[in-house]
């Protein structure tokens, strides 16, 4: 059942009073754990300052207690508030002011305008005990106490408007009589504030009610006492939504200095700050204000309930200021600790106005057009109406923004059936959410009219959502986040309608002073109308406001055409003329981009999306063909084949309009033709495949050699093609891949930001032989691609070759998060993901980081669902596998668990089985128990048997060395110790003859390691020696041949 609401001044108030706190339960004393943050081991560990009000008792502590009571409520810690009353309470039972204090603690205020039942009740009873001891009581104290005692009644009404007035006139009577009393006056303007909550100005910035009449007190009794912590927070909330917020300047630079340990006072100069324009001051308030609640909670009897919600707001407020000084990954981390921090039952329970919080992130990826990152954010859960039309908005956005017109139609419908869910009573931040959202709708409307090149619509939605907007009733952050002004202005300025944008961001400016996005607008639309001197004087004030910007915008809104472009090449800068329509040009390109970084899931879309808006755009049908199959990692599914060869045969059917884009098709073809005769494995019909495709590229290079995507795709083919032809008996020495390492390097002179050109030099010259090649190259690919998942993980292909181990963890721990982020809606990117997590194990333990290469084990098994690609399965086995064997954890390698996590396919991947096994017989052979070391060398001649007949060569190669190791070393704790050393230097040879796959960082424990260990405990030191030193040619660096190294030398 939904929480009640009050209508006060024709305003909707939605509260949250319902939450029960501890004034619902008081009764005198408390439980220890209510005392430990004012108990007499931890007494006043929070820093409240120095204020305090002297009343009538003999007891020291019931006074200090009282003081601290007393501080919290100012500091809208209610709950903490009643528990030092309660202390007092527990000095002396008879202060009346202790009594005072709970029943004042537990009543309304601006953001509690009603009670529960429950508090009201404990309100009625603490102020009759006060009134019981009246007489004990100073005059002054005597009037609050009267004051406090006529603000409840038994039964409580449900209408308290009266109530409340009495005891605002009670209180009004009490200033008279007592005006030079501080807290009499701080406390008198509360009650003021209480009839009238978040609504003391007009939109015009006329008083309402009896706001003037608030300031007038407030500012006298900043009179008495400049420092009284009361004061100053009253009257910021006072003046923070006048015409003039610059009178609480002062106030906001005093109180966080009056109370530092209380977080919501540490905020509140934030409110100012914000509508000053100091953006910079606002977000360090809020993070100052974020530390000092964590202390706060670290000594909490538990975190009160309903300050929680000042803990939120903190990193909602942060999150908005953020953006407006273009600090994104803050803006980001803050927006998601509301959602991570927001407590689950509390947002079920008042998802009517809790709900409005949480679209903060969906604002802060559009605020900086993190489009893609917007299509991988999951869809909220049904009862959360806002966050839902939210989410369908941002979406429609996104997409109209990626060029996907089609599928952005389709979610601006799914937003309206979801905005007509929102009950009528649900709000955003003091607003109708209906009302709200109804910007949103305008907003998607206006960039979709612009996206169909109907501009003069786009500009009619905008500027009434504009109006819509400006009549928001007040509050910090506004309800309505991201300024629609810098949407409209940004695309007036891209229309060459330079004057208008001028008025619309130097209105944007006197709503938010000095944020860098509308000065940016406005200096852009000053430079349209040749004002070139206006828009100089602007540079001092746009370095000012993007002094901390980690994000440089082009335009005032990355909804401009120059924020596309821009965008298009955080991915790389692709240039793929083709005879389509140009909106569908754009779309294959950035697939495009997406298919060179290999993010195939990612690239099918803007393919698709080009189908749809052209569908005689031959090259978008080779475009989904191409996404069909990766011919690096595995060979393709049945279902992929059927895909790419419905495209291609799309393709021809339309007829290509020209010999280069014909000439791509007939690439695309050849792989896509089955292989004649059919092949005997699929891993033979894969290498038919990538031959055919290998030649057909070649062809399509040599007649187009100035085409970079040609001559890119062509040396992939050659560099998967020397893939297959692994083989022990093969003398592996690179040719295709330095022939497709050297003409990509040819082309990089004037492609220096292509895609292509960047991640296929790391896979040609991905060998201990060729590396040094691609270490500059592996360094920049980061910063040409900094979103994609792939781009990310790719350079550790190079730095395991190199032995560089921090910086293979660190940039797999990148890859692996973002991978996290986009695994519900790309399911593929679960095997990126997993492909990560085993090389950043790798790295940590060549670090001896042992603990986070715990904490990688546990990522591992915990994925709920693996895409099955062909390298998921070894790399989800081997981060495991790795973990004990490269630690020499013998025991636990000997009892590890298999087939873990249990949801994966594991049957269908002999090779990850083979991991396994080889861990538990290796770990069994070398504490004695071979036995079990047999049985699991039986269970690897199985995995190798059922690799043979995939015609998986490669890999049962691979495991037959690893069975081999098994069995060596269970001959040697036989006592057939040449035999072992003969069998494992034959294991160790044939494994050495196989190149590392890319599927590894690298073998999980090297067979050449294994001989230098079987070789020293046997006290041949030189021998050992060259065994360690083999393992290091192969793989620089390693923690344990280095090692091993040493203690022979030591043997020696």
């Amino acid at each position: 059942m939904y929480p009640s609401v009050e209508t006060r001044n024709g305003v909707l108030v939605c509260v949250i009073a319902m939450l029960m706190f501890s004034c619902a339960a008081t009764d005198r004393g408390g439980t220890d754990a209510q005392v430990q943050l004012a108990g007499t081991g931890e007494r006043f560990s929070i820093d409240l300052g120095d204020y305090q009000r002297d009343i009538t008792t003999e007891s020291d502590e019931a006074q200090q207690w009282f003081n601290r009571g007393l501080i919290w409520l100012y500091a809208f810690n209610h709950d903490e508030a009643v528990r030092s009353f309660e202390r007092a309470l527990e000095h002396d039972s008879d202060c009346a002011m202790a009594w005072w204090g709970i029943a004042y603690a537990c009543g309304p205020h601006i953001n509690k305008p009603i009670m529960s039942e429950e508090e009201s009740a404990a309100a009625y009873r603490a102020s009759r005990e006060a009134l019981d001891r009246i007489d004990r009581a100073s005059r002054v104290e005597r009037a609050l106490i009267r004051a406090v005692a006529a603000r409840y009644a038994m039964p409580a009404p449900e209408d308290r408007t009266q109530l409340d007035q009495t005891h605002a006139e009670l209180m009004e009577q009490a200033w008279r009589n007592f005006p030079n009393d501080p807290d009499v006056g701080a406390l008198y303007a509360e009650s003021l504030m209480n009839l009238q909550p978040w609504d003391l100005w007009t939109r015009d910035g006329e008083p309402k009610g009896r706001t003037e009449e608030i300031v007038t007190v407030l500012e006298r009794v900043l009179e008495i006492d400049d420092h009284h912590p009361g004061a100053n927070h009253f009257y910021i909330h006072a003046a923070e939504a006048s015409p003039e917020p610059e009178r609480a300047l002062a106030a906001a630079e005093r109180l966080p200095e009056l109370v530092p340990g209380a977080g919501h006072l540490v905020h509140m100069p934030s409110h100012i700050y914000a509508r000053l324009g100091q953006w910079a001051k606002a977000s360090d308030a809020n993070a100052a204000a974020l530390e000092a609640d964590l202390a706060y909670f670290e000594v909490a009897p538990e975190p009160p309930a309903f300050y929680n919600i000042y803990y939120l707001h903190n990193h909602h407020f942060l999150a908005w200021s953020a953006t407006m000084e273009g600090r994104f990954e803050t803006a980001l981390q803050a927006a998601r600790s509301v959602e991570q921090e927001m407590p689950e039952e509390f947002l079920r329970e008042y998802a009517f106005v809790a709900d409005g919080l949480m679209p903060i992130t969906l604002h802060v990826l559009i605020r900086f057009g993190k489009w893609e990152r917007v299509l991988e954010v999951r869809e909220p859960e049904d009862f959360r109406h806002v966050s839902r039309a939210h989410w369908r908005y941002a979406r429609t956005l996104a997409l109209a923004n990626l060029g996907r017109v089609p599928e952005a139609r389709e979610e601006l419908e799914k937003f309206e059936e979801e905005a007509a869910k929102i009950p009528e009573h649900w709000e955003i931040s003091f607003n109708p959410a209906r009302e709200v959202i109804k910007i949103a709708r305008l907003m998607a409307k206006g960039e979709m009219a612009y996206h169909d090149d109907r501009v003069d619509d786009a500009f009619a939605y905008l500027r009434e959502a504009v109006e819509l907007e400006d009549s928001l009733r007040y509050a910090e952050p506004p309800a309505w986040p991201h300024p629609v002004r810098h949407a409209l202005g940004a695309l007036l300025h891209a229309e060459g309608k330079y004057a208008e944008a001028e008025r619309v961001f130097q209105r944007d400016l006197e709503r938010y002073p000095d944020n860098g996005w509308a000065l940016l607008g406005l200096q852009q639309a000053l430079e349209g109308q040749g004002k070139t001197e206006q828009a100089r004087h602007l540079e001092s004030q746009l370095d000012l406001a993007w002094a901390r910007a980690d994000v440089q915008p082009v335009a005032a809104c990355f909804c401009h055409p120059a924020a596309h472009e821009e965008h298009r090449q955080r991915h790389g800068v692709v240039n793929f003329p083709v005879s389509c329509s140009e909106q569908a040009q754009d779309l294959i390109e950035k697939g495009l981009a997406h298919l060179h970084h290999m993010m195939y899931e990612q690239a099918r879309p803007y393919f698709q999306a080009a189908a749809t808006i052209d569908d005689d755009c031959v090259m978008a049908h080779w475009g989904v063909a191409m996404t069909s199959f990766q011919p690096l990692w595995h060979p393709t599914p049945d279902q992929d084949l059927a895909r790419g060869k419905r495209a291609f045969e799309r393709a021809l059917e339309i007829g290509p309009p020209t010999e280069r884009e014909r000439g791509y098709i007939n690439a695309v073809k050849a792989f896509f033709t089955d292989p004649e005769p059919p092949a005997e494995s699929r891993a033979d019909d894969h290498e038919a495949r990538v031959k055919a495709w290998k030649t057909a590229q070649r062809k399509l290079h040599e007649a187009h050699p100035d085409d970079v995507d040609a001559a890119a795709f062509y040396a992939l083919a050659e560099v998967c093609y020397a893939m297959t032809q692994f083989s022990p008996a093969r003398e592996h020495d690179y040719e295709r891949e330095r022939l497709a390492g050297a003409l990509l390097e040819k082309y990089l002179e004037d492609h220096p930001k292509h895609p292509g050109l960047f991640h296929y030099l790391i896979h040609a010259y991905d060998s201990t032989e060729l590396a040094p090649k691609a270490e500059t190259i592996a360094r920049e690919y980061d910063q040409l691609a900094p979103d994609s998942v792939h781009a990310l993980h790719m350079p550790s292909h190079i730095f395991v070759r190199l032995g560089h181990w921090e910086e293979t963890a660190e940039w797999n721990e990148r890859s692996a998060d973002a991978a996290a982020r986009i695994m519900h809606v790309d399911q593929q990117a679960s095997a990126h993901y997993v492909h990560a997590l085993d090389y950043m194990m790798y790295g940590y333990l060549q670090l001896e980081d042992n603990e986070n290469a715990s904490k990688t084990l546990d990522r591992v098994r915990n994925v709920e669902e693996i895409w099955p690609a062909h390298f998921a399965g070894y790399n989800t086995a081997a981060t495991q596998v790795r973990y004990y064997l490269e630690q020499h954890k013998w025991e636990d390698a000997a009892n590890m668990p298999v087939r873990i996590p249990e949801t994966f396919p594991w049957d269908d991947f002999p090779k990850a089985l083979a991991l396994f096994h080889f861990a538990r017989g290796l770990g069994a052979a070398r504490i004695g128990n071979v036995y079990q070391a047999d049985e699991e060398h039986e269970r690897i001649k199985q995995a190798v048997q059922q690799l043979r007949d995939q015609g998986d060569r490669y890999w049962a190669y691979m495991a037959e060395a690893l069975g081999k190791a098994v069995k060596a070393w269970t001959l040697y704790e036989r006592g057939e110790t040449e035999d072992a050393v003969a069998l494992m230097r034959d294991a160790a040879e044939l494994e050495d003859s196989m190149d590392k796959h890319p599927t590894t960082p690298g073998e999980v424990l090297p067979i050449y390691e294994l001989l230098g260990d079987m070789l020293h405990q046997l006290g041949r030191a030189d021998e050992a020696i060259e065994a360690y030193e083999a393992s290091l040619k192969r793989t620089p660096n390693r923690r344990n041949a280095i090692k091993g190294i040493e203690r022979a030398k030591a043997a020696q």
